[in-house]
């Protein structure tokens, strides 16, 4: 154990590099991935100075060794549980898939959890089942007491409620017999069809329109309506639902739900504070936040976990609700208004998320609406973070909005050297990910508005490197190569004659003085 962890600590103070084989590729090393990850990082250094990169593989590499060693030094198997997997982005699923699909993993048991329904066989997640079954079960399957074979991958549909279990909770919820709510049940089942999440909502739908009461005269609850008239006061989905209630709360709340709907994470106090103070959330105070977070929890609205001391939305559904809740308009100046809390917050601490969150949502509102050339360098800030964290699609998904932001700015070129480090930034993104046809017309653009022969060099290597590879005729490239070479004073020979040659062994005794090559 002691040596496995000198090992572990050896790995993370290294940036996870290391592999099983003592090299950073252990395996697919010639993968069109691998071919161009040297090429791609040339270019890499000298744009911005990240000497060796960090490939999405060896990323892949370094977290499967590090999870290895964790597992095996735990006594009993971890339970790693993954929910909502039918919204994980693409890189977070081959993440998954590299791992399950790993013959070496063990001592862990990982619960993948989604939507069914929203998961066909076009589904990303689709594939990753299909693969982690067909690998695992082909190394890993064992036998049972009857000597039956027992799947290491095993699939378990989880249904909805039925009935009879949603008339128990109607009648715990409100104090009566199941045989007495027995109307109301058939009711909210037919609305909810079991989604226990919809049920509760819909009860409450209920209390709030007053077809379901609390009699004080007779101490009890009571409902004075027929089954349809009952259907009609329930909306037909659970989104609706939730808008019915958003109605209801005080203004103050909703603003502040519909702002945490905008922003993925979990948020302390502190952050919402910040937003939700001035006139235009009807703040004063910001005490008033604190008891306006605790109401919003109590009606089911927000989460908070004690542990991490931070505020949530409760559920998706209510995320979706609150932000069709609000009109466009009132959406965009909401939006602006997180992003400059964010971006602050972001200066002020460690929290790199908050860059994230303020330039999607900044991203997402109309370009007449945001300052073009302020928002170009906060996508190009946010790239470099996702760079240093290897998320390479990420980094040229950012750079390409940085740079269409930019070309509709005042500062486009005017700016200079900010014009071009985003430009063969983005080059090197486009060209490392394989994207030959995107980086050419950057790499035309930085050729035809770039000031000098030194700025323009990287962008005339990119261009051979695009052109050969796209089109596997290395004689263009060799062509292209002296052209440029030209231009900074080296008359390179394509054919050379023995002249040349002469003339260039004369030059080369001047240069080493008649000593020896060696």
């Amino acid at each position: 154990e002691r040596c496995e962890l000198s090992e572990t600590k050896s790995i993370l103070k290294n940036g996870g590099r290391k592999s099983r084989a003592g090299s950073i590729v252990r395996r697919g090393s010639g993968s069109s991935a691998g071919r161009r990850g040297s090429t791609g990082n040339v270019g890499r250094e000298e744009v911005s100075g990240n000497v060796g990169g960090t490939s999405d593989y060896a990323i892949k590499e370094s977290t499967l060794e590090f999870l290895s060693i964790v597992f095996r030094l735990l006594k009993k198997p971890l339970i790693l549980s993954l929910d909502d997997l039918q919204w994980a982005d693409r890189l977070s699923l081959e993440m998954l898939q590299f791992l399950l699909c790993d013959r070496e993993l063990e001592n862990v048991m990982v619960v993948c959890s989604f939507r069914s329904n929203e998961v066909d066989e076009d589904h990303p997640f689709f594939k990753v089942m299909v693969d982690a079954e067909n690998v695992r079960d082909r190394i890993h399957s064992t036998k049972d007491e009857g000597n039956r074979d027992i799947a290491s991958v095993q699939r378990i549909d989880l249904y909805n409620l039925s009935p009879a279990i949603i008339g128990n909770f109607i009648s715990d919820c409100i104090r009566k017999e199941p045989d007495e709510v027995a109307t109301l049940t058939e009711v909210v089942y037919q609305k909810t069809m079991g989604n226990i999440f919809f049920v509760k909502h819909a009860i409450e739908e209920l209390v709030r329109k007053n077809a379901l009461y609390y009699d004080m005269m007779s101490f009890e609850w009571q409902w004075s309506v027929d089954k349809v008239q009952l259907s009609n006061f329930m909306s037909d989905d659970v989104v609706e639902t939730i808008k019915s209630k958003l109605q209801e709360l005080p203004l103050p709340m909703q603003k502040m739900v519909i702002a945490m709907s905008y922003i993925p994470n979990a948020l302390d106090a502190s952050i919402l504070k910040k937003i939700m103070h001035g006139e235009e959330f009807c703040m004063e105070e910001e005490g008033e936040v604190t008891t306006l977070l605790q109401e919003a929890s109590n009606e089911g609205m927000i989460i908070y976990s004690v542990e991490n001391q931070t505020y949530n939305i409760a559920h998706d559904r209510i995320r979706q609700a609150s932000r069709e809740f609000m009109a466009i308009e009132e959406r965009d100046d909401l939006l602006i208004r997180i992003s400059q809390v964010l971006s602050t917050v972001r200066q002020t601490s460690q929290s790199e998320w908050c860059l994230y969150v303020a330039v999607d949502n900044l991203n997402s509102i109309p370009p007449e609406k945001t300052d073009q050339g302020d928002l170009a360098k906060l996508n190009f800030q946010a790239s470099k973070l996702a760079q240093k964290r290897g998320a390479a699609t990420r980094e040229n998904e950012l750079l390409r909005r940085g740079q269409k932001c930019l070309e509709r700015s005042e500062i486009h070129w005017k700016e200079y050297e900010f014009t071009l480090h985003i430009y063969n930034a983005a080059i090197v993104s486009e060209y490392s990910l394989g994207h030959l046809t995107d980086a050419m017309p950057l790499i035309e653009a930085v050729l035809e508005n770039a000031r000098s022969l030194d700025d323009k060099f990287i962008d005339h290597l990119n261009k051979v490197l695009c052109q050969c590879e796209a089109t596997r005729d290395y004689d263009i490239g060799t062509e292209e190569c002296a052209k440029v070479l030209k231009m900074y004073g080296y008359d390179f020979p394509l054919s050379p004659t023995k002249a040349d040659i002469m003339k260039e062994e004369v030059l080369l005794n001047i240069v080493l003085r008649n000593r020896p090559y060696s």
